[in-house]
Parts: structure tokens; C-alpha cells; sequence
């Protein structure tokens, strides 16, 4: 049996090895949107940035190839008055971030946004 053991695998010109076939998460992350925006875990994430109230932007670490890619979130939040658990899409997604809106609620006519405490999301694509 052989061991091929590298650091970096390029193709011919240098650039990203192309997978044929298949379809690794490039992104994702787990984080308390509750005060804190703290980030729990992550692989391809560079940082958040808190774009208001129930709402973050996910930096990566490596633009992706365009602003098409595919994310999905979801979250956790403890509450009475809250009857939703996933995160959305809040803005058009750039190659380099994706901004997702946290849960919101019914009070009156108005809905307001929440913070949730632990927010989760996976980001599909390539990378550029």
C-alpha cells in the first residue's frame, strides 16, 4: 500500500484542483447571534459582522466563484413568542458574504426581530 501524504494539491496551471463529481460544504458555521455574535465553529469563515438585530453577515475566508451559491441555515431560539427556527437570506448574497436574517415575530401589526442563540449555516458552491 502507498501513502501520498501533501500540503497542497495544485492542478496544471496552479490554481484549485477541480472535483468532478462532487459537492463539499466550502463554508460553514455555527454562532450565538444573541448579544454577542460569537462564533462557535466554522471552516471557510473568516468573521460575522452584525447587521442589526436578528441579522449577520458571513465573511469567508475564500470568495466563492460567483454570488449564486447555495446556503442553509437554521437556528435555535428558546422562547414563547417566537414559533420560528430558520434563518433567510436577507440581501443579495455577494461572492464574498451572505447576509442571514434570524427569526422575527408577530406583535400587533409590526414583526419584530430577534437575536437567535445559536444560529447555524452551511454554504455550497465553488470556489473562485
Amino acid at each position: 500500500m502507498s501513502t501520498l501524504k501533501a500540503d497542497t494539491i495544485q492542478n496544471t496551471t496552479g490554481g484549485a484542483v477541480t472535483l468532478t463529481g462532487q459537492s463539499a460544504a466550502k463554508a460553514w458555521c455555527s454562532w450565538n447571534m444573541n448579544n454577542t455574535n460569537t462564533i462557535e465553529n466554522s471552516f471557510g469563515v473568516a468573521s460575522l459582522s452584525d447587521d442589526g438585530t436578528g441579522t449577520n453577515g458571513i465573511n469567508f475566508s475564500s470568495a466563492m466563484s460567483g454570488a449564486n451559491d447555495f446556503c442553509v441555515a437554521t437556528s435555535f431560539y428558546e422562547s414563547t413568542v417566537v414559533d420560528a427556527n430558520v434563518l433567510k437570506v436577507n440581501s443579495a448574497p455577494t461572492a464574498s458574504k451572505i447576509v442571514v436574517l434570524g427569526g422575527e415575530y408577530q406583535n400587533g401589526s409590526t414583526n419584530v426581530a430577534v437575536d437567535f442563540e445559536l444560529a447555524y449555516a452551511v454554504i455550497h458552491g465553488d470556489l473562485a
